[in-house]
């Protein structure tokens, strides 16, 4: 049985997994459209009625094909549809939103957020394109606002966030996880006062600290990046320490990780949703397993122990710099002339393979 909830004072009734459907698309393991379709449509059969989109993702087509193959199936639940723009002006606002109409093939919009918020004043500067969603949401067109980011200053900000009709934001849409992999808080240039761990830690209690609050104040809240872009998965690479939930001092295994990870964030209540990126209706079941019983199966902890995600750069990156500058985490860079990713930042998000003019950059 799904589990499902409210996001907050909006009213949106959601299962508390929303599928992250980035990683079907280009940007994530690049299946083919009737395949990634699949995955959404078995998702929506499980109880999963929650998609998490974006404009940047360029993925419509296939939450749009994945409906419509659920419903062909005899499904009958209108799946809620989350997405976001990086529109800072009402012009660009509108195409976002006509083109999300369009080639979804609806006339709403469940939630349409502002992409990767810095700040206060990144919501500032991206004020217009707010307020034409704000006539959107008006208009019924859609149904709530908000802001997706990685760092505590943007969550804060959008608490704070008055529209010109003086109501809130009505979502905020964050990273977190167990390790504080990826989170940027108040103290993120503080490495030389603590151990690279440390300052995860500090970033990951603030983050928790200020989604708190959201809620209080009536705020939605969703929650990114549970696993870490990966990371918690694999060995530890933070100082060589071991991570939270490590018994009697032994490695956990990749499985035992997630399952760490993703109870971690269930149990944080920061969080009303957890947006999680599935690749495989196998991959569908098993998040939903956990959500009922607490844990992984047997056959799908050994597959995970055996396989590791990673980004990789082919041979004939030509070095033109467009990942490094599109890189939030500062993960990537430039040595000898071509694409270096600092494995220890990145978070596997593959917005770097988005800008990449030669098709470059995958996560695998």
């Amino acid at each position: 049985m799904t589990e499902y909830t409210t996001l907050g004072r909006c009213g949106i009734e959601v299962s508390r997994i929303c599928f992250g459907s980035l990683t079907v698309s280009r940007l994530g393991a690049d299946l083919p459209l009737s395949e990634g379709a699949a995955v959404i449509a078995h998702a929506l059969h499980s109880g999963i009625n929650f998609i998490d989109t974006a404009q940047y993702y360029d993925n419509y087509e296939y939450i749009k094909e994945g409906i419509r193959l659920y419903r062909e199936q005899g499904g009958t639940v209108r799946p809620i549809i989350c997405s976001k723009t990086y529109a800072y002006n009402c012009e660009l606002a509108r195409k976002a939103v006509d083109e999300a109409l369009a080639r979804l093939g609806t006339d709403s919009i469940d939630i349409f957020m502002l992409h990767e918020q810095e700040s206060a004043d990144t919501l500032r500067g991206h004020a217009e394109a707010l307020e034409y969603m704000r006539e959107c949401r008006d208009a019924g067109v859609i149904r709530a606002l908000g802001i997706s980011t990685h760092t505590t200053a943007a969550v804060r900000g959008a608490r704070d966030f008055r529209l010109s009709d003086g109501t809130m934001l009505d979502v905020v849409f964050a990273m977190f996880n167990r390790d504080g992999v990826g989170i940027r808080g108040s103290n993120e240039d503080a490495d030389t006062h603590g151990s690279a761990r440390e300052t995860r830690r500090m970033a990951r209690d603030e983050m928790e600290h200020e989604l708190r609050l959201c809620r209080k104040a009536g705020m939605g809240t969703m929650l990114m990046k549970v696993y870490g872009g990966g990371h918690l998965l694999g060995s530890d690479t933070s100082d060589g320490a071991r991570n939270i939930g490590d018994r009697d001092g032994e490695e956990p295994t990749p499985s035992r990780r997630a399952e760490l990870a993703l109870r971690f964030a269930l149990d944080s209540g920061c969080g009303d949703v957890l947006a999680i990126g599935m690749q495989s209706c196998d991959e569908v079941d098993e998040n939903l397993r956990f959500l009922r019983t607490g844990e992984f199966s047997p056959e799908f902890r050994r597959a995970a122990d055996l396989r590791t995600r990673r980004l990789i750069v082919e041979d004939y990156c030509e070095g033109c710099g467009r990942c490094v500058r599109r890189c939030g985490q500062g993960a990537m860079s430039l040595r000898e002339g071509v694409a270096f990713c600092d494995t220890s930042r990145c978070v596997l998000c593959g917005y770097c393979a988005g800008v990449c003019p030669q098709f470059a950059i995958k996560v695998v």
